[in-house]
């Protein structure tokens, strides 16, 4: 079973009219952990039926997940690994610098001159004579940080 965290203590502004992110929010207050499993068996498929079938994201996380990985499609990991496997040498290099960056114990908001500095380091000789000019690091930004599909959006 997967625990992911929650920030239940943290509570983001209302909007103004209904609350689009209702039931998100009500499943956040409740629990400073959610519990998952890894793997959904066929009987749970069977059990939560009724529910998937009321729900359009769950309907199409089944459809499209192997070995009842539900959560992990809902969480967007086949588009996120994808991303980052078909990733330009630029932004993987950005990538692995934010990720050295949080192990060694930045801060979740890393300044971008540490990033634009430190990527380069992850790029062979011939990767970084390709991606060379000035725009290289704010392409591998916009790359990075491209709306994922609306498939994988959590709804409220």
């Amino acid at each position: 079973m997967a625990r992911i965290p929650t920030r239940a203590n943290q509570r983001p502004g209302r909007p103004c009219g209904p609350d689009p992110h209702r039931a998100a929010r009500a499943l956040l207050g409740q629990a400073e952990y959610v519990t998952a499993p890894s793997r959904y068996t066929d009987a749970q498929l069977t059990e939560l039926a009724a529910t998937i079938g009321s729900d359009p994201r769950l309907r199409a996380a089944v459809d499209q997940t192997r070995g009842g990985r539900i959560t992990q499609e809902l969480a967007g990991a086949p588009d996120l690994l994808r991303r980052y496997e078909q990733a330009t040498p630029a932004a993987r290099a950005v990538l692995w610098a934010v990720m050295d960056a949080r192990r060694l114990g930045h801060s979740l908001f890393l300044p971008e001159p540490l990033l634009h500095d430190a990527a380069p380091n992850y790029l062979d000789d011939h990767e970084l004579d390709q991606v060379g000019g000035a725009s290289w690091f704010p392409d591998a930004l916009d790359e990075l940080t491209r709306p994922v599909p609306a498939s994988v959006r959590p709804a409220g």
